[in-house]
Order: C-alpha cells, then sequence, then structure tokens
C-alpha cells in the first residue's frame, strides 16, 4: 500500500514538473513574438524617418499671407493640407510624399540650400513647387542629377534654376502648368522627357512677368527632347537657340508648336513626327541641320519661315494630307525633292529660293499653287498624278527650266502668260529637250566627225541657199561647228558657245515662235507624238577662206581686200543618220557692204571682184551664216 502511494506521488511530481515546463515554454514563444513584433516596428519607424529625413511639414494656412511662396498662396488658398519643406540633411534620393498625418501634401518648397539630394521625385497629387533651388548668380544645387515631376500639378515658380548638375528632367505631363521663372541656367542639362499631355498657354502676369514662354531657353547642353504624349499647345520659344539640341520626338499628334520653339538649334538633325500635325508656327524650326523631314499622317497649316534656312535638308514627303503651307522651306539650298502623296490645299512661296530643287510629285489632287517654286533654277519636273485647280501667275517665276507634266486639262491660270508657257505643246519641246540632252557633246562631235567632217555629200541634197530657210522650223537640236576658226567673226559659231547646255534649253524654249503656225494645227496629234519626233541638227563646217576685195567710191584709189571664211551647212537626221539637205557659200560669206570708221565718218566701200547673196527671211534680209541661228533664236539679224 505504501509503495503504491509513493508511485501516485511521484507521477504527480513529474506532471507537475511537466506543466510548468510547458506553461514556461509557451511565455518564452509569446516573449519571442513580441519581441519580433516590435523588432520590424522598428525597423519600419526607422526606415519611414529615413525617408522623410530633412523634410518637415507645416500647414498650407502658414503660407496663404507669406508672398516669398507667391505660387503655394495663390493656387491652394483655403485648402486644408500639408507643405513639405526641404532642408538641408536629406538623403539622396528624395521622394516627396502625396500625404502625411492624414492630410494630402499639396506642395513642396525649400527653406535653406540641400547639398545632398541627386534624385528627385515628386508624388502625384501635388500641385505645387515653389521657389526650389533658385540660385542669384553661383550655381543653387551641384548635386541634384534628376527629377520626375508628376501629371496634375498647377504650378512651378522660381524653381530649378542654376542645378548645375541636373541631367535629366522626366515630366508625367505638362497639362495646364503655370511655369514662371524656372528651369534656368541647367548648363548639364542632355535630355527632357515629358510622357503625357502637353498643353502650355503663354501669358504674363500683372507684373509683366512670363508664364510658359522661352521655358528652356538656351539650354547649351540639351541634346534631347521627347514628346512620348499628345501635344496639343507647345509655348513660345520653349527650346529656342538651343544650340547642342540634336533630336526632337512628337510620338503622338500635335497641336500647335508656337512660334521660335527650335529656333536657332544649329545641332537640330532629327525632327521626328509619328502622328498628325495641326499647326506649326513661324519660325519653328528655322536653321535647323536636318537632312530630311517625313509627316506621316495629315498637316493642317504650316507658316512662314517654319523651316527657312535649312541648309542640309535634302528630301522632304507628306504622306498624308497638307491644308496650307506658306512661306515655309524658302532657302533651303541642298533640298532636291518634295513629295506630296495625298490631297493638298494651299501652298504659296512655300518651296522659293531652293537653288538644287529639281522634282516635286503631287498624287493626290491639289487646289491652288501660288508663288511655291519661284526662283528654283534647277527645278525640271513637277508631276501632277491627280487633278490641279489653279496656278497663280508667280508659281514658277524664274524657275525657267520647269514642266508640268500630265496637267488637269480644267487647270486655271492666273494670266495669259502663264497660260502660253505651261499649255500641252510645252510638253513635247520638253520631250525634245530631255532627247536632245541624252546626246552628250562629245556623242556629238564624234558623230560628226565620222559622218560629216569633210566628206563628200550626196549632190541630190544640195539646195539652193535661197530655199534653206524651209528647214528653220525643222530643226530641234543643237548647231554643231566642226572646225573652230580662231578668227572667225561670228562668235556664234564657236564651238565653245554653240555645245553649251544653255543653248539646247535656249533652242527647246524658242521652237515655238520658230516652227511654222501651221505645226500646231492638230494639238491632240502631237501630244501624241510626244517624244517621238527625231532629233535634227545642223552642222557649219568651215571650209577655208576667200578674199573679197572693196574699192571707195569717193576715192578709187582707195582700195581695201578682206577675207571672209566660205562655210557649208548640212541639216541631219541624226537618230537615223539621214541627211535631209545641204547648201555651202561658194560667192563668200562678205557683208553686202562694209562698214568701217575713219576718225568718227562712215566710209562706203562697193564689193567689187566677187558678188554676194542674201536672203530674205522672217520680214528681213539675212545672210546663211546666219540662217540656222535665226532659225532658233528669232528676230536675230
Amino acid at each position: 500500500m505504501k509503495k503504491t502511494l509513493v508511485m501516485l506521488l511521484s507521477v504527480v511530481l513529474v506532471m507537475s514538473v511537466l506543466l510548468c515546463g510547458c506553461s514556461s515554454f509557451g511565455d518564452s514563444d509569446k516573449k519571442d513574438n513580441k519581441s519580433s513584433e516590435s523588432t520590424d516596428s522598428g525597423k519600419k519607424d526607422s526606415a519611414d524617418k529615413e525617408a522623410l529625413k530633412g523634410l518637415s511639414f507645416k500647414k498650407v494656412s502658414e503660407y496663404e499671407a507669406d508672398m516669398s511662396y507667391p505660387a503655394i498662396a495663390e493656387n491652394l488658398k483655403g485648402v486644408d493640407a500639408y507643405v513639405c519643406v526641404i532642408g538641408e540633411n536629406t538623403t539622396e534620393t528624395v521622394v516627396i510624399p502625396s500625404e502625411y498625418d492624414g492630410l494630402p501634401v499639396k506642395a513642396v518648397c525649400l527653406d535653406s540650400d540641400n547639398k545632398t539630394i541627386k534624385e528627385l521625385t515628386v508624388s502625384p497629387g501635388i500641385e505645387v513647387i515653389d521657389d526650389m533651388f533658385s540660385y542669384s548668380g553661383d550655381p543653387s544645387n551641384e548635386t541634384l542629377v534628376s527629377i520626375s515631376i508628376p501629371a496634375g500639378i498647377k504650378a512651378i515658380n522660381n524653381s530649378f534654376n542654376g542645378c548645375a548638375a541636373l541631367t535629366d528632367i522626366n515630366f508625367d505631363a505638362l497639362d495646364k502648368v503655370a511655369i514662371m521663372e524656372s528651369f534656368k541656367k541647367l548648363t548639364a542639362l542632355t535630355r527632357i522627357n515629358i510622357n503625357g499631355v502637353v498643353d502650355l498657354e503663354e501669358s504674363r502676369t500683372e507684373d509683366e512677368k512670363y508664364i510658359n514662354y522661352s521655358l528652356f531657353y538656351k539650354q547649351e547642353a540639351l541634346k534631347e527632347v521627347n514628346f512620348n504624349g499628345e501635344v496639343k499647345l507647345l509655348p513660345d520659344s520653349f527650346c529656342f537657340s538651343c544650340e547642342a539640341l540634336e533630336k526632337v520626338i512628337f510620338k503622338g499628334n500635335v497641336g500647335t508648336i508656337s512660334k521660335n520653339c527650335f529656333m536657332d538649334c544649329d545641332d537640330l538633325s532629327e525632327i521626328t513626327f509619328e502622328g498628325k500635325v495641326d499647326t506649326i508656327d513661324e519660325f519653328c524650326f528655322t536653321d535647323c541641320k536636318i537632312t530630311e523631314l517625313t509627316f506621316p499622317d495629315d498637316v493642317g497649316t504650316i507658316k512662314k519661315c517654319s523651316f527657312q534656312s535649312c541648309k542640309d535638308l535634302t528630301d522632304i514627303v507628306f504622306k498624308g494630307k497638307l491644308d496650307t503651307a506658306e512661306d515655309c522651306f524658302a532657302l533651303c539650298k541642298k533640298l532636291v525633292s518634295v513629295s506630296f502623296e495625298k490631297n493638298v490645299g494651299t501652298i504659296s512661296k512655300s518651296f522659293c529660293r531652293c537653288d538644287v530643287l529639281k522634282t516635286v510629285d503631287f498624287n493626290g489632287d491639289t487646289e491652288t499653287i501660288s508663288g511655291a517654286f519661284s526662283q528654283c533654277p534647277e527645278l525640271e519636273d513637277v508631276n501632277f498624278n491627280g487633278s490641279i485647280k489653279n496656278i497663280s501667275a508667280m508659281a514658277f517665276y524664274e524657275s525657267d527650266n520647269v514642266v508640268l507634266n500630265d496637267l488637269s486639262e480644267d487647270v486655271v491660270f492666273d494670266s495669259e502668260e502663264l497660260s502660253q508657257r505651261f499649255d500641252s505643246a510645252q510638253q513635247i519641246y520638253r520631250a525634245y529637250y530631255d532627247k536632245i540632252n541624252s546626246y552628250s557633246d562629245k556623242d556629238l562631235k564624234e558623230w560628226v566627225k565620222k559622218n560629216v567632217a569633210g566628206q563628200t555629200l550626196n549632190a541630190s541634197k544640195k539646195i539652193n541657199a535661197s530655199k534653206a530657210t524651209q528647214y528653220a522650223g525643222k530643226l530641234n537640236g543643237p548647231l554643231i561647228v566642226q572646225y573652230e576658226c580662231t578668227d572667225c567673226p561670228y562668235t556664234e559659231y564657236n564651238t565653245e558657245n554653240a555645245l553649251k547646255n544653255d543653248f539646247y534649253v535656249e533652242t527647246v524654249k524658242q521652237l515655238k515662235k520658230s516652227w511654222p503656225d501651221t505645226v500646231f494645227t492638230n494639238e491632240k496629234a502631237l501630244k501624241a507624238a510626244s517624244g517621238k519626233a527625231p532629233i535634227v541638227i545642223g552642222v557649219a563646217e568651215s571650209m577655208g577662206y576667200i578674199p573679197v576685195e572693196y574699192v571707195d567710191k569717193a576715192d578709187t584709189s582707195h582700195t581695201e581686200t578682206l577675207y571672209y571664211e566660205m562655210m557649208r551647212v548640212s541639216i541631219w537626221n541624226i537618230e537615223t543618220g539621214e541627211l535631209l539637205a545641204w547648201f555651202d557659200h561658194k560667192d563668200g560669206v562678205a557683208p553686202a557692204e562694209y562698214n568701217s570708221h575713219d576718225k568718227g565718218d562712215y566710209v562706203y566701200l562697193e564689193k567689187i571682184g566677187t558678188g554676194r547673196d542674201h536672203y530674205f527671211f522672217d520680214g528681213g534680209y539675212i545672210y546663211p551664216e546666219k540662217l540656222l541661228m535665226q532659225s532658233i533664236y528669232p528676230g536675230s539679224k
């Protein structure tokens, strides 16, 4: 019995010990959990304190009468919110919170110099940035490298001036923001990114301070500006005179780019539009360095001088419709081609004085061309693959080589002179001109040397020189001079003069005047044969010299012998090699009377010995050596 009782007491004692141990272990776990929670909370408090290091918060009401911060006072009056105040000893990366102690944070400002911040992010919901990193001559901050500003900002005043290390500015948007006296003298700024809507209206305060004017003027290191959203309104002189700027990209639709926005950006070599463009105002991209320009979608109005003097620009393409282009691409000295892929409204003085512009293509319907291509000396082909309604008198002023291809039959010219210049027959002349120029000077000389020079010509093709005028209307190619005559008195027979390209051009220009009127009685047939007519040339050969003796009527003892060149002229179809006709001047080429000056008095000398023929042509007398030139230059005697 005793033994049993002892055993029971032992069991009870062991169980008590075990129970006490379990209780002790449970209390220990609870203590550990409480200790862990306390540590985590401490870490969080520590992190929060670190994030807010150097920041303090004041009620907006404390600034309502403080005109040291006018943007806060004007924009947040009566708002129950905090202002975040940046002090000296912050961390290198600072995020301005959008809420503090249960109330929103609506503004941020600086109350002392800060030399530690490198990255500054302003959280969404904040509406005012006032008096941040301003300067008075010296850099305000030499550590701040980048800033990020949210959408919804209403005002930025007297901020981020003279930040010597600031390289990047990122805006979520610039929609209806009033920016004044900010972003000046950022000597290291290289990139600006605006990711949302841009809508900045320029204005002035009552004390004549500018709002949103010349925001990034003369930023000497700025290389790149990216508009990643819609641009509704970009204010006047946005990046005026940023001489290092190289690239501007508009990824969304563009409303209005105001005047002078990127003027005098001498290194600007890339301008990219990816959407529609409504208006590009005056002098927007003047004097830029772009080499090509493409508008991928519709364009409204391009105003005067907007791309003037872009001296490296070579090609322009409008892939969408264009409503109006004013005097916008003048003086682009390297511009070679312009293409309009869709309909065009009115272009006026748009491409004047583009010295090497050669080709313009209108692939849609066009309303009016008014002074658009004046003084473009190299312009040759303007191609219309759609209709054109009106061409003004000054559209191609002093652009003498231009041809309008595939003109609409109902096109209206503002002047009779222009109508005559660009009528359907003119297209035929251009076809001849192209064929003439397909023969190089060298080719022509070689052909003449091989087939004509010094050879005995078919006697059946010889004509009396008096009948040579009938061939004047058939000449549509150049006059070739086989033998240069250094003593020849007629400079038009000098090879150097005769074979210049200007000679070809003048040949074509004068064809209508020199051909008989009957040639143009069937204009439709002519148009159908355009470019198929053969090239007919004249070959003038020097055949030696003949003496001509003259005697003075008043004093028969006074005689004089002069030597004149004898010529042979032949007319050829150079494409078939056919000799059409030839004649010579066996009687010499002396004038009918010889005039010389003797002490101011005329001495009239009468020919004796050899005779002299001359022929009636175009209302006056003309001699054989001038016959071909007469056919090409009507009116010369």
